[in-house]
């Protein structure tokens, strides 16, 4: 006889005792709050990511901004700033 999931999880959980029942409880909510805070801190650094691609975007369209020839040395004032950028 196969017994369903949702009824085995319910079983296992009524034999659990109460304070066993409230650990686990309390971990799970640990743990999801752990989640929430990482997930507001990547939606902060994917909307500065994006503030980041549209500010060197609008230097670039505005001639602002150029990156110099991979044998070049040359390296304009604002490229010396962005090294991380350009590798």
């Amino acid at each position: 006889m196969l017994i369903p999931t949702h009824s085995y999880s319910l079983l296992v959980t009524a034999c659990m005792r109460t304070g066993e029942r409230h650990s686990i409880v309390a971990e799970v909510e640990r743990r999801l709050s752990l989640v929430r805070e990482v997930e507001v801190q990547v939606d902060a650094n994917l909307k500065r990511a994006e503030r980041l691609r549209q500010s060197i975007l609008k230097m670039v369209f505005a001639g602002r901004l150029t990156v110099a020839n991979e044998g070049s040395r040359a390296v304009d004032a604002n490229t010396a700033a962005l090294p991380s950028i350009w590798g």
